[in-house]
């Protein structure tokens, strides 16, 4: 008989063990689908995949947050994603050169899931003007009546 009983606790210990990592939901995810810069504008677009066990969850309670990294600088905005959980934002810059963009999930101001980056071709840097030197101006040389 004591062995019956050992074998019953045993079955019970497995079944917890067993039911533990389903108890855990699936995270919700976000994807950029597009980051393009057009002069100083920056365009910004994507969606959001709500997790599994977000049914009663709506696109208002959810906010994507954007920071835009340049060389040495950043950027933060947020977007809030439209009834089919999509998202775009544009948004005037002074950062030039390779940009990366990173988007992280706020639900109810609590980050879900990872955050994600993309990195793209930002404004160029506009050219320091030249002044004086060769074919700056006026040079007093030909081209003039005798």
């Amino acid at each position: 008989m004591p062995a019956f009983t050992v074998f019953a606790a045993s079955t019970a210990t497995a079944g917890a063990v067993t039911k533990a990592p389903s108890a855990g939901g699936t995270v919700a995810k976000v994807m950029i689908s597009k980051a393009t810069a057009n002069g100083t504008r920056v365009t910004i677009a994507g969606r959001v995949k709500p997790a599994g066990d977000a049914s009663g969850l709506s696109p208002t309670d959810a906010t994507v947050l954007l920071t835009l990294k340049g060389t040495g600088k950043a950027e933060t905005f947020s977007v809030r994603p439209d009834n089919r959980w999509r998202f775009k934002a544009t948004k005037a810059t002074k950062l030039t050169g390779r940009l990366t963009v990173t988007a992280l999930l706020k639900i109810a101001g609590s980050p879900a899931g990872r955050q994600v980056r993309k990195s793209f071709a930002g404004p160029a840097a506009k050219a320091a003007p030249v002044h004086g030197g060769a074919g700056s101006g006026k040079s007093g040389t030909g081209g003039g009546a005798s």
